[in-house]
């Protein structure tokens, strides 16, 4: 029996690959329509999708020495955000929502909240999930694979870490689940749209999916 699903945003809701070629081409047109420079973000953008980082944009902005007020970060989320590739099929919405139903449905992903909520609002899912959690929301001390933040969402839901499953989109995350006791279902190739589907009509036929 599973109580709680915990849906690893990046590598399971979309193609890593495929979601930092469009994060990359929308802050450059931004940093570009700004007037601020480019090549250096560009270059930390390259070194961390190589490296394989999550979070190349603020790690690429970091690197290049760019630096925004609060205001103008939210701006280029927001831009980053809108250039995600919107799922068409209506059916996986759908899909998300008996998931939601069956479980209790989490949104699990390192990074900033503005970036998450962003992109959640662009593949219009941002109201199907239960809890919404960045791994910075709780400090230093929660970033993968420390077990923090998954202790955390067992906790506030009220459920057994036994019957908690991470679908893993990401292995530091996937680790911390296991040190925190939870299932975790491994992803093992960031699926497309329409793997998405197939993967979440798998999800509604829990428990048997599930295993240790």
């Amino acid at each position: 029996m599973i109580d709680v699903v915990a849906l690893g945003v990046a590598g399971v809701l979309e193609p890593v690959a495929a979601l930092w070629r469009a994060e990359i081409a929308a802050a450059r047109g931004w940093l570009q329509d700004r007037c601020l420079p480019v090549d250096g973000f560009l270059r930390g953008a390259g070194a961390a999708r190589r490296a394989g980082h999550r979070a190349p944009i603020a790690t690429a902005a970091s690197r290049s020495g760019l630096a925004l007020a609060p205001r103008d970060r939210v701006a280029l989320f927001q831009a980053v955000g809108a250039a995600v590739p919107r799922p068409t099929r209506p059916s996986v919405r759908a899909l998300m929502l008996e998931l939601g139903r069956e479980h209790r449905l989490v949104f699990l992903e390192k990074g900033s909240r503005e970036r998450l909520s962003a992109w959640l609002d662009v593949l219009g899912i941002a109201d199907v999930a239960e809890r919404k959690l960045c791994t910075e929301d709780l400090g230093h001390e929660a970033r993968p694979p420390r077990p923090l933040a998954f202790r955390w969402i067992a906790e506030r839901l009220g459920a057994p870490a036994g019957r908690c499953l991470y679908v893993a989109g990401a292995a530091d995350l996937g680790r911390a689940a296991r040190h925190a006791g939870w299932q975790v279902l491994d992803v093992p190739a960031a699926p497309g749209v329409a793997d998405l589907e197939s993967l979440l009509c798998e999800l509604t036929q829990l428990p048997g999916l599930v295993r240790r």
